[in-house]
């Protein structure tokens, strides 16, 4: 799988999972991957698993009347997520002290468009 599309499938998950509380809200998704902030943005994308996943997040931010966008945030200034996206909690740990110092538990809903 692409990293594009691990990105988007991030999104939908996270969307997916909180869209009750996101209701009636504005939404702006930070991304280090210029390819889904495009794809989000546009609403469109030539690869068919990625126009899935766009599908699925539009589907889901229309049923639960949210509107959408998209900005890149460079990768050196979104240390945060990738030291979890690699596993390095310690260093996720030191960069963000605000955040619980433990995991929450999640739920995940299954992700489907219709």
């Amino acid at each position: 799988m692409s990293m594009p599309y691990l990105e988007m499938l991030a999104v939908a998950i996270a969307l997916s999972s909180w869209a009750e509380p996101l209701t009636g809200h504005r939404i702006t998704i930070r991304s280090d991957s210029e390819t889904t902030v495009a794809a989000l943005n546009g609403g469109a994308s030539r690869d068919p698993h990625l126009m899935h996943l766009i599908r699925t997040i539009l589907f889901i931010a229309a049923r639960h009347h949210f509107a959408l966008r998209c900005k890149h945030i460079a990768g050196v200034d979104n240390t945060a997520a990738d030291a979890l996206s690699r596993g390095h909690v310690q260093e996720f740990k030191a960069s963000s002290p605000q955040h619980a110092s433990s995991p929450s538990r999640v739920t995940l809903p299954p992700v489907r468009v219709w």
